[in-house]
């Protein structure tokens, strides 16, 4: 075989691989692909960036791929596809529903059919808006806390803002404790 039909058959080899990823650089956005025997060298990050956001998705060794090498050189590789494996499955298979699982066993899910989003935390949720926060249910709210509850705010209106009582608050006109009120509803001064 000539020297060009061997170079030609190598490059188009190359176009093509699968691997898996062998090592991560996260602050400089890099990564190597083991292929066989064959581990590359640093690879640009694949980005998920779209009109509206950014997202970043760490990635960690033992992640299959694909790699992509314009003109069949390993040196122009870059990562175009993620695969699923049996050891790192997807979390879902149904048509109708997005799943998002992280290691700690929080999950987001959206069932497209019923129209259904479920979060499960395994730890805390913190929101922070800089503006305002609105909150519209056409059907039941409901609250289920074990521990307490708290809400700071200049004020509070319950009810389009009609007076509560409670059976801490002294009556006017008796000068005791009201006897008929909410004893579970606290409000500070």
């Amino acid at each position: 075989m000539s020297y060009d039909v061997a170079e030609l058959k190598r490059r188009f080899d190359n176009l093509l691989m699968v691997g898996a990823i062998h090592e991560v650089d996260h602050d400089n956005k890099k990564l190597k692909v083991k292929v066989g025997e064959l581990i590359t060298g640093w690879l640009p990050w694949p980005a998920d960036v779209a009109a509206n956001y950014v997202r970043w998705r760490p990635l960690k060794p033992g992640i299959q791929c694909v790699i992509a090498s314009p003109s069949g050189e390993l040196t122009q590789a870059i990562i175009i596809q993620i695969l699923y494996t049996t050891e790192l499955d997807s979390p879902e298979t149904a048509d109708d529903m997005d799943v998002i699982t992280f290691n700690d066993g929080t999950e987001v899910r959206y069932d497209s059919t019923n129209s259904v989003l479920s979060i499960e935390c395994a730890g805390d949720i913190n929101v922070n808006a800089q503006g305002n926060m609105n909150a519209e249910v056409s059907g039941a709210l409901s609250a289920n806390v074990t521990g307490d509850a708290a809400i700071d705010a200049a004020n509070i209106a319950l009810n389009g803002g009609q007076p509560c009582v409670t059976t801490g608050h002294t009556c006017v006109f008796s000068g005791s404790n009201h006897p008929i009120g909410s004893s579970t509803v606290k409000a500070g001064v």
